[in-house]
């Protein structure tokens, strides 16, 4: 079998599940069978999101996730914080638009009739943000790591849309 790239030149598999309500990051070499998930989120506590069993869409997913939320600025819908960062954000400012459950948004036929996006923002500018921050975020995470700063372009991606 002829593997798609050479491992030799993309060692690093990154895995993200992107989901509803939350996403998952895991990572492996493709030379090896362990999986490594990033558990560790900014502005999250080390205890909050251990190990925890999630049930999606009738599938039972075992992963560390992140809150997959975002604030926009009402006044020039630029990006104010995503993920975790949002809950504690919400209540300190007051031109803030939270945007939850925005993968919904990608169905073609919702069970259930959708508010209108607010301004101008679309469904793939939210979502192109949102896993924007959450690979700078990854980059980061895999620097502290040990990983080389360059790790990223050695990375295959695999992101799942369910």
């Amino acid at each position: 079998m002829t593997l798609p790239f050479p491992i030799e030149e993309y060692p690093i598999v990154i895995g993200i599940d992107f989901g509803t309500t939350y996403s998952g990051v895991s990572y492996a070499f493709g030379n090896d069978s362990e999986i490594v998930d990033i558990t560790k989120w900014p502005r999250q506590p080390d205890y909050s999101y251990p190990k925890y069993l999630y049930k999606l869409n009738n599938d039972l997913y075992i992963d560390s996730y992140i809150n997959q939320r975002k604030q926009y600025s009402s006044d020039d819908g630029s990006l104010i914080q995503w993920g975790r960062f949002t809950k504690s954000g919400k209540a300190d400012q007051r031109n803030v638009i939270v945007i939850q459950q925005f993968k919904i948004y990608l169905d073609e036929n919702p069970k259930r009739p959708l508010a209108s996006l607010p301004m101008d923002l679309t469904i793939t500018g939210i979502i192109s943000d949102y896993l924007q921050k959450m690979f700078a975020y990854i980059k980061t995470y895999m620097s502290q790591k040990g990983f080389n700063r360059d790790f990223d372009k050695k990375a295959r991606y695999c992101l799942t849309v369910k």
